[in-house]
């Protein structure tokens, strides 16, 4: 918050600004956008050195071959099962009891590689949890910091002193200062330790608490917002002059006594940045401080002339002279203007075409500022006036190009990077400048470096929003084409709302230089058919990064999408296949009584809620099938023990599939929609590259009536499906009973 820095720097920052001003006549080029890609990122490392000379080569296969090798991935998973399956069986058959050590251990991999499934999915779950679990992103925060942490509106301007009334005495002055603050901050006070301070200093008539003194011997008083009566009183010195500095300048300066005068405030109230008291003395004491000054030995006056060219579409001279001399004097000389300048800074006398520069006795430096001709060639010629030296500067803007002449550059670029010649002359040196203007190339000069197409899908018509990010080098009119009978409801740029008229189907909109945020939201009817297509967009020109969202009403089953090739993908079908496959296999192997097309049906039911409990009704087929096969090699406890987990499995089976008809009747489809953040009903579509119409994605739905019968037909076929298991299942659970004693195995062995 400290402001005299700022306000130091405040006239550099300016003209550094307008170096970079863009000629409004200029169409500078916007480029055509960049897409946002997001790629697979593969690290390669090696053990050992690796020569110059070697060459890395690459083996990329295409999206369809990738295709292929994951059905064929598939096919021998299903393959592998089949044979763990039939294994198991043999297994069953053979007994449990006289399995050697290497079959005992081959059926348990196969029991393992079949639950492997199960292991996967959980890992999933938990990892998904994790991922919930990572918020805030440290974007959020980081954003949240900003926020936090940001300055200021108000900076450097937060507080002004509007007036200040000084009331000089013979040793004592005092100073009344009306001060408004827009925020909480600190102002420096008049003064300086080297030269006077106040002794009291009163905030809204309390003493102050909120003083500190920095290392240049300045006083600040920290202010609450809000306006405050500022007293000040010090002591001053017996001397004869005092230079009384201002660090914040007042609006309206004003002095009454009759022991000094002061310089440095104008007839109309307004003060330089310091100020000269002179004491009205009488002789006796006047007599003894002259003759204390006589005794000191004067150098003579010399300065430092620093001119700062500013070529851009203004031309503009900086000009800062500086004391090289003792301070304890003051200064007065003519500097002579260059060519063509025209002085634009107040209070300074110009005579000759020469600047009257006056330093008072501890002034340092003082500056002004000028307007130069706009010339294609000019020349600057060190000054033979003895009494200071110069240095030349020269800023010149991208749109102009600068050749010079004569005496080499010192010094070339500033430590920020900004480009600077600088030359330090002597006495009747020169140096030649000619300047052209370079015309620009004709290029694109409106760029849409993003949209995103937001459709939300009603039963008679829809809600869509578009945003889009557009970044323009020039003012304009532009115009984009809505989809037939849309209904514009709403048109803002950068948050805030535009009125708009709409001719038809075009929309136009005045497009200011730089970069904007627009957005349009309208309505257009439908009618509900099993092909929905996404409305055509016409934003007017090519753009990058084009987004689409489409949001489908809840009593919609979605079967099949498409579009560019970065969108969702319908994952179902694909499980279909397998559960088809899988169905042959288990119907061609016989290991129970269960038809191909039973398994078939009975995969597709049980992959709306979870495809991989199928392998529970897997398995407690087979293990009923195989019972018969292993209970006369069983012994009485080996026996029970299997009964009892037959019941469970029983249990389970009967709650996988009791869940399977509640999810089924009263659930949503799962289809298995997958690929760019899309999920269920929420399609989300990505195009790095498009024409100035936008995709069009599609989408295949058919009404969500379709899937409840679809399923109550199911659960119906289960029902009677499944009585005819429990009762094969019970005849096969009862052979050889249910249970056997301890006194039936006894009698056994008689």
């Amino acid at each position: 918050r400290y402001q005299q820095k700022t306000m130091k720097s405040a006239g550099l920052k300016k003209n550094k600004l307008s170096i970079r001003e863009v000629d409004p006549k200029a169409n500078i080029q916007t480029g055509p956008g960049l897409p946002s890609w997001r790629w697979n990122e593969v690290n390669l490392s090696w053990s050992g050195p690796v020569e110059k000379g070697e060459r890395l080569s690459l083996l990329l296969i295409s999206p369809t071959l990738n295709m292929l090798l994951n059905f064929l991935r598939v096919f021998l998973v299903l393959i592998l099962a089949w044979r763990l399956l039939s294994q198991i069986g043999k297994n069953f058959s053979n007994g449990f009891k006289n399995l050697t050590k290497s079959q005992f251990a081959s059926a348990n991999v196969a029991i393992a590689i079949l639950c492997l499934p199960l292991l996967f999915m959980s890992m999933d779950k938990a990892n998904a949890e994790v991922m919930k679990q990572d918020l805030p992103s440290p974007d959020m925060l980081t954003q949240l910091r900003e926020r936090l942490l940001a300055p200021a509106d108000c900076l450097p301007d937060c507080a002004q002193i509007e007036r200040l009334s000084l009331q000089i005495g013979t040793d004592s002055l005092q100073g009344r200062m009306r001060v408004h603050a827009a925020e909480k901050t600190a102002i420096p006070l008049p003064g300086n330790a080297k030269r006077w301070l106040p002794d009291l200093v009163l905030l809204d008539g309390v003493p102050a608490e909120s003083l500190s003194r920095n290392s240049k011997g300045e006083l600040w008083l920290g202010l609450e917002k809000g306006s405050h009566d500022v007293f000040l009183q010090g002591a001053l010195p017996k001397s004869a002059q005092l230079q009384l500095s201002l660090p914040l300048k007042p609006h309206y300066v004003e002095w009454f006594s009759d022991a000094w005068s002061v310089d440095g405030v104008q007839d109309n109230g307004v003060p330089s940045s310091q100020l000269q008291l002179n004491r009205v003395l009488n002789k006796q004491v006047a007599g003894q401080e002259l003759m204390a000054d006589q005794g000191n030995t004067l150098l003579p006056a010399f300065l430092s002339v620093e001119r700062t060219l500013h070529l851009g579409l203004d031309w503009t001279v900086e000009t800062v002279v500086h004391r090289l001399s003792p301070n304890g004097n003051p200064i007065v000389m003519s500097i002579p203007l260059l060519e063509g300048e025209s002085v634009l800074t107040d209070n300074l006398t110009v005579k000759n075409n020469a600047v009257r520069v006056g330093l008072s006795a501890n002034q340092k430096d003082m500056h002004w500022r000028s307007r130069l001709a706009i010339k294609d060639a000019f020349v600057l010629k060190a000054s033979d006036q003895l009494g200071f030296v110069e240095t030349w500067k020269v800023a010149v803007s991208p749109i102009w190009h600068m050749q010079t002449k004569g005496i080499p550059v010192v010094h070339h670029q500033e430590n920020d990077g900004t480009w600077l010649p600088t030359w330090k002359p002597w006495a009747g040196e020169s140096v030649s400048f000619s300047v052209s203007r370079p015309k620009g190339v004709d290029g694109q000069t409106m760029t849409i470096s993003s949209s995103r197409l937001n459709v939300t899908m009603g039963k008679r018509s829809n809600d869509v929003m578009l945003n889009f990010t557009l970044r323009s080098s020039q003012g304009a009119q532009h115009s984009l084409r809505l989809p037939m009978n849309a209904q514009l409801r709403s048109f803002s740029i950068n948050g805030k709302k535009q009125t708009v008229r709409q001719n038809g189907d075009k929309v136009t909109f005045p497009v200011s230089p730089g970069e904007q945020q627009l957005r349009l939201e309208w309505r257009e009817p439908h009618s509900s058919a099993v092909l929905f297509k996404v409305p055509e967009v016409d934003l007017g020109l090519a753009s990058v990064n084009s987004q689409i969202h489409l949001a489908l009403p809840q009593d919609r089953w979605v079967l099949w999408a498409g579009g560019p090739q970065l969108g969702p993908a319908v994952l179902f079908w694909g499980v279909l296949i397998v559960i088809l496959i899988a169905s042959i296999i288990l119907g061609r192997s016989k290991l129970a009584p269960v038809k191909t097309w039973q398994w078939f049906l009975l995969g597709v039911g049980l992959s709306q809620s979870e495809p991989l409990l199928m392998l529970v009704m897997v398995a407690w087929l087979l293990l009923l099938a195989s019972r018969e096969k292993v209970i006369d090699k069983l012994s009485r406890v080996q026996f029970n023990v299997m009964q009892i987990a037959l019941g469970l499995l029983t249990l389970v089976a009967l709650a996988v599939l009791f869940g399977a008809v509640a999810n089924g009747l009263l659930g949503q489809p799962d289809m298995q929609i997958s690929g760019n953040n899309s999920y269920g009903n929420s399609l989300n579509w990505f195009q790095d590259r498009s024409a100035s119409v936008l995709a069009q994605p599609w989408v295949i739905s058919v009404p969500l009536l379709v899937y409840r019968l679809l399923m109550l037909l199911w659960a119906l076929w289960l029902a009677f499906t499944l009585l005819g298991w429990l009762r094969w299942g019970w005849e096969r659970l009862s052979v050889g009973g249910l249970w056997r004693e301890k006194s039936a195995k006894v009698t056994k062995k008689k």
